[in-house]
């Protein structure tokens, strides 16, 4: 890999690790740290920042934390880089 391919590699994993940062930070605020925590390993598995942003609005749609839970279990193959999103 050279030098440039490297470099927009590590900036996509810091856009990743950032969008990670704020939606656990938003969950956190909203339902609390064990509804937070019970995120934090799903949202350690996306690696397609557009999947974050659509969590970031359905963070704010979902009426409560059982509803922003259920999310984890909808087709996380598709958070994977190269998968398409439904």
């Amino acid at each position: 890999m050279d030098w440039t391919q490297q470099w927009k590699q590590e900036d996509r994993q810091e856009g990743l690790t950032s969008e990670r940062r704020l939606l656990l930070q938003q969950t956190r605020r909203r339902f609390g740290e064990v509804i937070a925590m019970q995120s934090t390993l799903a949202l350690e598995q996306i690696e397609q920042l557009a999947v974050f942003e659509d969590l970031g609005e359905e963070l704010f749609d979902c009426a409560d934390e059982t509803v922003w839970l259920g999310w984890r279990d909808c087709k996380p193959r598709q958070w994977k880089k190269g998968t398409e999103r439904h």
